[in-house]
């Protein structure tokens, strides 16, 4: 299996960023492949690994492994296809050794993080683990205007947004609760509260909670979009389908009227094929 093969089985056949890199720019392609299984393989650590000094160790595994890459002697098949982009990007000096390695260090730091007090932090962890992972992809998708790369940062806060409700359950049954404590407050809620979302006095208050998350995470999008240059969005365009998709199952999520305790919200592969469609042909 050739390191290209490895990275491909790593993009599963009908989730959004396997729509999205279906409409990526040919010369982007692979490397975006290689970048989304690098991610995967960092992203996957947590929790797959419950003893937490054991996944600090295979990460600082992959911290060396970015070392290797940069010395021209990967040993991992996906940084053996992530040479391609290091080479093809060499004359920029953006696809920076340390800027692969913060993906790694924001994941780091996520290990021992169950909860946050406030909205600010949960957007500083959003910045710190997931901010990096999108910029590596808005310098591999390419621009001509530096601002377009605010739109990448803010992606990345924006789909982890999405994430927070999408998978609430899942989270909270893993003993962790990634909405702001002090939202719970604001609708007199307590955690307890939420791993008991069927009782009658839960229910409103929970779903005006889930509403009022999605209300920010909309603002985030909104103002992702309005950062990214009109000539850098044919390039960027398999950012921004993965955006609009995403963006789609959120406004699904509260058409069921926020039912992610009772099932996962996903779209049928026909409408995400769709969507992506009509994101490229608004591109062109």
């Amino acid at each position: 299996m050739t390191p290209e093969q490895y990275c491909q089985q790593k993009l599963i056949k009908g989730t959004s960023i396997y729509y999205s890199l279906r409409f990526a720019p040919a010369t982007a392609r692979n490397n975006l492949t290689a970048l989304h299984a690098f991610f995967r393989e960092i992203d996957s650590i947590p929790t797959t690994c419950h003893d937490p000094e054991l996944a600090k160790i295979k990460l600082q595994w992959w911290h060396n492994e970015i070392d290797n890459l940069y010395q021209g002697k990967p040993q991992h098949p996906v940084t053996k296809a992530l040479q391609a982009a290091i080479e093809q990007h060499k004359h920029k000096q953006k696809l920076t050794k340390e800027l692969w390695q913060s993906v790694i260090a924001g994941t780091v730091a996520s290990i021992n993080l169950h909860s946050f007090a406030t909205f600010n932090e949960l957007e500083y962890h959003c910045h710190q683990r997931y901010s990096p992972i999108y910029l590596l992809a808005g310098e591999i998708c390419g621009y001509q205007q530096p601002q377009t790369l605010r739109f990448n940062r803010d992606i990345g806060t924006f789909l982890k947004m999405v994430s927070v409700v999408r998978n609430l359950r899942r989270d909270l049954h893993q003993g962790n609760l990634y909405l702001p404590l002090e939202w719970l407050d604001l609708f007199a809620l307590t955690p307890e509260m939420l791993c008991n979302p069927d009782a009658q006095n839960n229910q409103t208050k929970i779903i005006k909670l889930l509403q009022y998350h999605s209300k920010q995470a909309l603002k985030i999008y909104e103002q992702a979009m309005t950062q990214i240059a009109p000539e850098d969005r044919h390039d960027q365009r398999s950012m921004i389908i993965l955006a609009n998709l995403h963006k789609d199952i959120l406004q699904l999520i509260h058409d069921e009227n926020f039912q992610v305790f009772k099932h996962y919200t996903t779209l049928t592969p026909l409408r995400k094929l769709w969507r992506a469609w009509r994101v490229y042909i608004h591109s062109i």
